[in-house]
């Protein structure tokens, strides 16, 4: 299934796969290597992940990160 994401608030984002797929905070964090706050972080906007840990996020709901450029 392909699913494309344009211009989201990531937390957002973040939260609604993390309770569609029924992990918790934790979960999700250990699932990516930081700890439950950054998780907590990320959701209220607070701080953003880098490029590489929002891919390993992506790929923790099993989706792949797309980089394209506008032209």
């Amino acid at each position: 299934m392909k699913r494309e994401i344009m211009q989201v608030d990531f937390g957002k984002w973040i939260k609604q796969q993390r309770k569609y797929y029924g992990m918790s905070q934790t979960e999700l964090a250990n699932d990516v290597g930081v700890c439950q706050n950054t998780i907590s972080d990320w959701e209220r906007g607070y701080q953003s992940p880098t490029l590489n840990v929002a891919e390993r996020v992506i790929r923790s709901f099993g989706g792949e990160l797309v980089i394209r450029e506008r032209i």
